[in-house]
């Protein structure tokens, strides 16, 4: 937290003269972010360091607005190296300096990054909390860039959940008001991409190309090294689904030497496994089969699979696992398959297993909460001489401490069956196709019944709290089969199978119940 010494209001050409030169190395150091990340990085960092010691007057406006530039710069820098500590305490320091000066627009500041880490976290939730608290500071400052800056969140936490038609909206209210303010390339070209990208899914690759045309442009009249291998990237995905693998392995090349100077973790972890899946597909498509394109899969999903190791990218890892078993399967190496399915399957039980950990620990958390104020009550009631209440109230708290315990016991039971059925199929040698076959079945079962277990957990609390309520909303029926049958694109080129799809419905959006 900043503190304001007794020497607060006191002038000082020493002081004004460091606050200029800081301001001046600081826009110095924003472009060349553009072109290297690690010496920006370190500019910043010196730049902190310096401004911590004017201690004549914090209160000054242009010392607010130097401090204020140095840290959203050093949390913007970490976030794009995948430094997600990092980034969050830059980002804790503006919210407490926010706090100090009682400003708004550093608060919506925070408020977005803070959503941009959150997302990348996949913690949804609190992302969408903090875009949109964000969007409604920036709304009450009429503050038109935050307005667009918030939007363009707000759409990309809608499509890392494939929410795609849910965040157009959003992207298209934040490239309007981008277009309203000069000197926007920046923000405009990021929007664009991001409407590429969408499109670029959608299989409309006319439009997704003209957007990508006009961001290209942008990125590269700005010097914009990190956007120019974002456009890159976004170029080797529409040719991948064009079939041009050639331009599709050129263009991610291009992105990862960039990412490669910038020092672009979450860059490098996408372009290497990209570049992997671009070289299998021209292998699995060209009709002459050259095994050296899926050594240089490999080659490259490795690189992936130490990237996401060293960032921690648990997701990702699955992925890359589940690549590689594929990629070996295809080579008829079915010992290193093997073992790379394995791996996929203890990342995905562990992915699995955190969740259920957090839906646990919230429950328990409730039901702490509950039990204390039970417990409160029943010591008022005592007072009164209620005994008879209290006993009820007991009897309760009991049944809940038995239909607790009851599920979570049955917990182990499933999650039993899925340990023991992976040890068997490790072990594939000793066992027939047919029984292999039933073993996934039943690891299916135990998966589905743990998962019902859990939400008959969260159902409870709900019931208990009088949250159970329907909500009805729209759903893309067409949209969410065309996205399935992308997933299992790679498997079916490998079987040679061909998946037609036509839709005969009326319209494509039906509605979808959930308790909430």
């Amino acid at each position: 937290m900043l503190e304001v010494d007794k020497f607060s209001k006191k002038e000082s050409k020493e002081f004004r003269d460091s606050l200029e030169k800081i301001s001046s190395d600081s826009a110095h150091a924003k472009k060349m972010k553009q072109t290297d990340f690690l010496g920006a990085l370190k500019r910043y960092e010196n730049l902190l360091e310096r401004i911590k010691k004017l201690d004549h007057d914090k209160l000054d406006g242009k010392y607010k607005l130097a401090y204020r530039e140095i840290l959203i710069q050093l949390s913007n820098i970490n976030y794009y190296s995948a430094k997600y500590d990092k980034a969050k305490h830059y980002t804790d320091l503006l919210e407490q300096a926010a706090e100090f000066y009682n400003d708004k627009k550093m608060r919506a500041m925070s408020r977005l990054q803070y959503g941009n880490i959150f997302a990348d976290l996949s913690d949804f939730s609190a992302a969408m909390k903090y875009s949109t608290e964000a969007l409604k500071l920036y709304t009450e400052l009429n503050d038109i860039g935050g307005m667009g800056s918030a939007n363009n969140n707000i759409a990309n936490i809608f499509v890392f959940q494939y929410k795609e038609s849910e965040a157009y909206p959003y992207y298209e209210k934040a490239l309007g008001y981008f277009n309203q303010i000069e000197n926007e390339e920046l923000n405009k070209s990021n929007v664009l991409q991001n409407l590429a990208s969408i499109h670029i899914k959608k299989g409309e690759f006319s439009r997704a190309l003209d957007f990508l045309d006009e961001a290209t442009k942008l990125k590269e009249q700005m010097n914009d090294s990190f956007g120019t291998a974002l456009s890159k990237s976004l170029m080797g995905e529409l040719s991948v689904d064009m079939k041009d693998y050639e331009s599709a392995i050129a263009n991610y090349k291009s992105a990862l030497e960039i990412q490669e100077k910038l020092d672009d973790k979450n860059g490098i972890l996408f372009s290497n496994m990209h570049l992997g899946n671009a070289y299998i597909q021209k292998f699995l498509f060209e009709s002459k089969k050259e095994k050296s394109l899926l050594a240089r899969a490999e080659k490259h999903l490795l690189e992936a699979l130490f990237t996401a190791q060293k960032i921690n990218s648990k997701y990702n890892l699955s992925l890359i696992y589940n690549t590689l078993y594929e990629l070996h399967e295809t080579q008829g190496d079915f010992e290193k398959a093997l073992e790379y399915h394995v791996k996929f399957y203890e990342a995905e039980k562990e992915i699995f297993n955190e969740k259920v950990s957090l839906e646990v620990q919230k429950l328990e958390k409730e039901f702490q909460l509950k039990e204390a104020k039970h417990t409160a009550e029943m010591n008022q009631l005592r007072n009164v001489e209620l005994a008879e209440t209290v006993k009820k109230l007991e009897e309760t708290v009991k049944q809940k401490n038995e239909f607790l315990g009851i599920v979570v016991h049955d917990l182990k039971n499933p999650i039993g069956n899925i340990k023991l059925l992976a040890e068997f199929l490790i072990d594939e040698g000793s066992y027939s196709k047919n029984e292999i076959t039933e073993f996934k079945k039943y690891i299916i079962e135990s998966a589905e019944t743990s998962l019902d277990l859990v939400t008959q957990l969260l159902d409870y609390a709900a019931i208990e709290q009088g949250k159970i309520i329907l909500n009805i909303s729209d759903f893309d029926i067409a949209a969410e089969t065309e996205r399935i049958i992308r997933l299992y694109k790679l498997k079916t080129m490998q079987k040679e199978i061909e998946v037609k799809y036509r839709n005969e419905l009326k319209s494509n959006i039906v509605k979808r119940i959930r308790t909430q």
